[in-house]
């Protein structure tokens, strides 16, 4: 069996997306560029997917025809000086945006881990269908259509699948109102039968695990992106992943079903409607033996 390749490391994925976004705002396609750079089409094509890191000279050069900003100019100079390093921390809100959404193009299998709040994603039924409906076809030189540049800044490879892991404090969650908590409740009903994403509760006690997300792409090892403190950090090498890879597998196998937890979240949505303790759990959430503590 051939082995995987390392992880990208998260600070070439942000060039290659910082790249590719610049290029297409500026109405050039690969070749064109390439041909301007005096590089090959395809090795600019494996600077934009983050497969391989691109000078910092070269990345000054692209910055320099693409006509970018001066702020522009030292944030990627600064992470084509330092991309080589296995984690990165992204606090800056849009390029945090601009870069999970990179690793949700390159991803075949996202499981991600929510122990709090319903994540906005799934907060908005067109974001997980407009994920699930892309499309694998894509040209070289194809232009972006209007309104869809920070939408879809990479080519999806293949199809995505997800999976969502929910605390039961995500559905009764004592910091936000009944009305509010009804309300995410029911969308997330909605989403259970259309969506193609699998959601599911975990009953069992996680600790004080913040929120992940761990990103596979073929051919190379998981990249975790990991929640935490007003930023994102994304983890690449061995050792930093570990705990999260192995806190995925765990809940793969105890969670509830998507039936289970369709029945488990009606039932907190008639508690809070009808004025029952806000933080009272059912004693029986499964119809298969998994307890309330999540064990079989």
């Amino acid at each position: 069996m051939k082995p995987l390749s390392r992880a990208a490391p998260p600070a070439a994925i942000a060039i290659g997306l910082e790249l590719r976004t610049a290029r297409l705002r500026a109405k050039f396609g690969v070749r064109q560029l390439a041909r301007r750079a005096d590089v090959n089409p395809a090795q600019l094509s494996s600077w934009e997917l983050g497969e391989r890191i691109p000078s910092p000279d070269y990345v000054s050069f692209l910055v320099g025809l693409l006509h970018l900003p001066t702020t522009e100019y030292r944030r990627l100079r600064s992470l084509a000086a330092d991309a080589r390093r296995e984690n990165h921390i992204e606090p800056e809100q849009d390029a945090a945006e601009r870069l999970a959404a990179a690793y949700e193009h390159m991803a075949y299998r996202i499981v991600e881990w929510v122990p709090a709040f319903i994540p906005t994603r799934l907060q908005s039924p067109e974001y997980a269908q407009e994920r699930q409906e892309q499309t694998t076809s894509t040209d070289l030189d194809q232009e972006p259509q209007s309104g869809r540049l920070e939408l879809d800044p990479l080519p999806l490879p293949n199809p995505l699948t997800r999976e969502s892991f929910l605390s039961m404090r995500s559905v009764r969650n004592p910091v936000l109102s009944r009305t509010a908590m009804i309300t995410q409740n029911e969308l997330l009903l909605r989403l259970l039968h259309h969506s193609r994403e699998r959601i599911c509760l975990v009953t069992a006690d996680p600790g004080d695990l913040p929120a992940f997300a761990v990103y596979q792409i073929r051919g190379r090892t998981p990249t975790v992106a990991l929640q935490q403190a007003g930023c994102t950090v994304y983890l690449t090498s061995d050792q930093a992943t570990g705990a999260y890879l192995r806190a995925a597998r765990r809940f793969a196998s105890e969670a509830l079903t998507p039936a289970q937890t369709a029945d488990a979240i009606k039932r907190a949505v008639h508690d809070l409607s009808t004025d029952r303790p806000y933080q009272r759990l059912s004693e029986t959430t499964s119809r298969s033996g998994i307890s309330a503590t999540g064990h079989h």
